[in-house]
């Protein structure tokens, strides 16, 4: 008998663990999972709530960056991209320099053109030589919060209990990550090709509202156009 107990002890034990795990799971992806604007049925690559992929990129500002994102192909047409977070790889120093001549919509932008120009999956559908192709799509949150000052006048502090999941303050300082996850900025962009370089060109945007409390997120800006 008290071997049985035993066994449903372990068994219970088990099937808690398990449990607990699936329901951190899914309120990370609550939490952290993009807007999707349109073909539902299409996730994205890689999917939630797995490492999104990264790729290091130089802004204007001289400095470079460590782009986290996604994407997928949507309802077979567009290419769809998801920024999640920008980490700069100098840390605090370095974002804190670009924040003197950058703003954090031109640190979003100018990285975003940068992945769009270098990173060409297969599923995407990229422009042959003299051509253009205009079924690209960026999503990322309607409000933004950096770690770090910027000329626009958000002030340093230390970064508040709801930072993301891969947030660490001594190994991702100078960092710029979305405050609202639900309520999605929609860019379209255009790529050209023209000898062997990529052209990128946002011609539209279907903006939102950073519906957050100022008083209760200070440091969250708006980003939408």
């Amino acid at each position: 008998m008290k071997r049985n107990t035993s066994i449903l002890r372990l068994l219970f034990l088990v099937s808690f663990g398990f449990a607990v795990l699936m329901g951190t799971q899914q309120v990370l992806a609550q939490i952290t999972e993009p807007c999707l604007p349109d073909c539902q049925s299409d996730q994205w690559t890689p999917p939630y709530p797995g490492e999104p992929l990264k790729m290091r990129v130089t802004l204007s500002c001289g400095e470079v960056v460590e782009v986290r994102f996604r994407y997928r192909k949507a309802c077979g047409w567009w290419n769809d991209l998801y920024l999640e977070g920008i980490t700069f790889v100098g840390g605090y120093t370095a974002a804190t320099r670009c924040g003197l001549t950058l703003t954090l919509k031109q640190m979003l932008e100018e990285a975003t053109r940068k992945v769009l120009r270098e990173f060409h999956p297969q599923a995407w559908d990229d422009p042959q030589e003299g051509e253009c192709v205009d079924r690209w799509r960026v999503m990322y949150g309607s409000c933004w919060r950096p770690d770090f000052p910027i000329n626009a006048g958000i002030p340093s502090m230390t970064a508040p209990s709801n930072t993301p999941p891969w947030y660490d303050p001594q190994a991702t300082s100078g960092s710029l990550w979305p405050c609202e996850y639900q309520i999605c900025c929609l860019d379209y962009y255009e790529i050209c090709k023209k000898n062997d370089n990529y052209i990128v060109t946002k011609y539209d945007s279907e903006p939102e509202e950073c519906v957050l409390d100022p008083l209760q997120d200070p440091n969250c800006e708006p980003v939408c156009d």
